[in-house]
């Protein structure tokens, strides 16, 4: 009988998965944030907890799941807030500006020279002077404008990748890196 009790429980849990896996949707997979990954192993616990404990009540199992769903539900619509998805999400870090690897972003995220150079070698990249911006996202993806590729025009009007840029600059020159935009060769920062 525990046997029948354990195999209906997982067959139970397994569908129950299905369901949580279908709210999250394509795109939480596609992209794991940090809270979706600490989602995805509570969730492995807490299923793990009912399969080898017999006597461990399933409503326990099915509240608390019940609780960690409404809260990554919560959690994910509060980031889609302007004002406080920087509280609850990770922003890009620049590692390439113009060239110019910032080892110190590397260090902080823990983004190796190796990890690097893989990243930019499956970009089909020679060499850094072809990248005019590499960041590391918040998904942990590598993303990776080619100077050929961009065009100033489409730069100047993307306030994100504006705003990054002039964030990397202000960054590399308190590491000591003196250095300018191309496109900005002679004319002071702030213009």
């Amino acid at each position: 009988m525990p046997y029948i009790a354990a195999v209906g429980k997982a067959i139970l849990i397994f569908f129950l998965l299905l369901f949580i896996m279908r709210v999250i949707g394509k795109a939480g997979f596609a992209k794991l944030s940090p809270s979706d990954a600490t989602l995805i192993l509570i969730i492995a616990a807490v299923i793990g907890t009912p399969l080898v404990k017999p006597g461990h009540p399933l409503s326990y199992t099915l509240l608390v799941l019940g609780t960690v769903v409404i809260l990554q539900f919560i959690f994910s619509r509060l980031s889609l807030v302007d004002k406080l998805r920087p509280w609850l999400e990770s922003k890009p870090t620049v590692i390439i500006l113009d060239g110019k690897i910032s080892f110190e972003n590397m260090k902080n995220n823990q983004f190796d020279m190796d990890q690097l150079l893989s990243a930019l070698r499956l970009r089909g990249i020679r060499s850094i002077n072809e990248v005019e911006l590499g960041t590391l996202e918040p998904s942990g993806q590598f993303s990776v404008m080619k100077n050929s590729n961009i065009s100033e025009h489409l730069l100047e009007e993307d306030s994100t990748c504006k705003q990054l840029k002039e964030e990397a600059l202000k960054q590399f020159q308190s590491q000591g890196l003196n250095m300018k935009p191309r496109n900005q060769q002679d004319k002071p920062l702030d213009s």
